[in-house]
């Protein structure tokens, strides 16, 4: 029976594929984000680096991502939704290593874009501004210049944070019993009271054609079998 290294426990493990799964992207956007790519540009080859700048070499040879990297496509990609260009996340990326002083820059609470720039938001620890009513700045990541946030920011809300780096997702909103937690599963979707993986869930629930036997059969409740199915529906509906 394998044993998994313990270096990589509970930070969760993808392939590319399954990453651009549970991200609704396509596999071919992800593996470039990832692992960077390679081209002929006027009979020259070029490489492009990883978006991910704490990538780890190990693992991208093994075509596998973290939980953390995970968080982190999940940004580039609503940046590329966006309008946002791959040199300004590049930038902005490199930019915001240095801010948090962290491998996986976008996998910090509190970044938001306006479809040109992404923006970092400080909190605001200086004594002078305790009497502006200012609770947080926003520090543009291109030109570095402090500005005030003024969008919604609508990932945060699904994704809890420990001190600094996201810590859970919550891939269908807090409504849903459905979660990827790197210390849980491998960081692969489950019910989060039952830590029984919504595939498995799905499947019985198919097999046995049923919500109320596959919930039986795995001592759940009904409402995590029926959110099992929204999920699992939601992620071949991509």
């Amino acid at each position: 029976m394998a044993v998994a290294t313990p270096s990589l426990a509970g930070i969760g493990l993808y392939s590319v594929a399954e990453a651009a799964k549970l991200l609704r992207a396509s596999t071919a956007n992800v593996s470039r984000w990832a692992n960077g790519y390679s081209r002929t540009y006027r009979g020259e080859q070029a490489h492009s680096e990883p978006l991910l700048v704490g990538r780890d070499d190990g693992l991208r040879q093994r075509g596998l991502v973290t939980f953390l990297d995970l968080m982190e496509l999940l940004f580039i990609g609503a940046f590329r939704q966006h309008g946002v260009s791959v040199p300004v996340i590049r930038t902005a990326a490199q930019r915001a290593a240095e801010l948090f002083n962290t491998d996986h820059p976008f996998a910090v609470k509190l970044l938001q874009t306006d479809g040109q720039s992404i923006f970092a938001i400080l909190e605001a620890e200086d004594s002078s501004l305790t009497n502006c009513l200012i609770d947080e700045l926003v520090e543009d990541l291109q030109d570095r210049q402090l500005v005030m946030p003024s969008l919604v920011r609508p990932y945060f809300h699904k994704i809890d944070y420990g001190m600094l780096e996201a810590e859970r997702y919550w891939p269908m909103d807090r409504e849903s019993s459905v979660v990827l937690d790197p210390m849980r599963g491998f960081g692969k979707p489950i019910d989060n009271s039952s830590g029984v993986p919504t595939a498995v869930l799905h499947q019985a629930y198919l097999a046995e054609e049923s919500v109320e036997a596959a919930a039986d059969w795995y001592e759940v409740e009904e409402a995590a079998v029926h959110d099992a199915i929204a999920y699992e529906t939601y992620l071949r509906a991509g």
